[in-house]
């Protein structure tokens, strides 16, 4: 039986949009909605919820999942993530990790569970398993100039385009040998996951906050938890 420790990074302060990870979000914040997201995946052992903020730590405590205190020197806006990363994951020896960011929650139970029964089938041909977007319209490098198609009568349409994926903060699965190995939360050889454009909304700026927020008034709190086929 595979173990998988799904832990949520959540730092107290954000530079974009304060406070994003614990202000109220709708009727409820961004930590809550992932780890009430995550305890209806039945796929998951362990939750574990990481900050260096006793606001978020009192989350956790209140929804009832493990939690650990983040160390002041890996807290800070020039802390490295491969130093964070190495800390998270320093107490596993063999357990698989899913990596979920609060600010993206949109990604559902049953995406974890979907993505995480993806990762354990493609194990024998990648090593890891990471959300993603795809993207396929027409780009422009910084320079003005075209990226994957071309000006003039060559022109395509945008379903004729290259397309390419966007790695989102979201959601990754590794298991910790590897991890451990390679020093990073993605692998030589991963499985792409790719999320509809609902599912894909990363929360970084206040815009995106916005969206989020007017959406998910929309569509509604039950939304966030569907469990059909977890």
């Amino acid at each position: 039986m595979s173990n998988i420790v799904a832990i949520i990074p959540a730092k107290g302060k954000s530079t974009r949009v304060p406070k994003k990870n614990k202000r109220d979000f709708c009727f409820t914040n961004l930590v809550q909605i992932k780890i009430k997201q995550l305890k209806k995946v039945r796929q998951i052992n362990e939750i574990i919820v990481d900050s260096d903020d006793q606001d978020i730590i009192n989350i956790a405590k209140a929804e009832g999942v493990s939690f650990q205190t983040r160390p002041d020197d890996l807290s800070m806006t020039n802390s490295l993530w491969s130093d964070v990363f190495d800390y998270l994951i320093k107490p596993y020896t063999d357990e698989h990790i899913l990596l979920s960011f609060v600010t993206t929650p949109f990604i559902t139970p049953i995406i974890y569970s979907e993505m995480i029964k993806v990762y354990l089938n493609k194990l024998e041909s990648n090593d890891s398993c990471l959300a993603v977007s795809k993207i396929q319209t027409h780009l422009l490098k910084s320079d003005g100039t075209p990226l994957n198609f071309q000006f003039g009568r060559a022109h395509k349409n945008s379903e004729d385009l290259d397309y390419f994926y966007e790695l989102l903060a979201g959601a990754y699965l590794i298991n910790t040998i590897t991890a451990k190995h390679h020093k990073y939360h993605i692998g030589q050889n991963p499985q792409l996951f790719v999320l509809d454009k609902i599912n894909a909304i990363d929360i970084n700026v206040k815009d995106d906050w916005n969206l989020a927020e007017a959406l998910l008034k929309g569509l509604g709190e039950n939304y966030l938890y569907d469990t059909k086929s977890c």
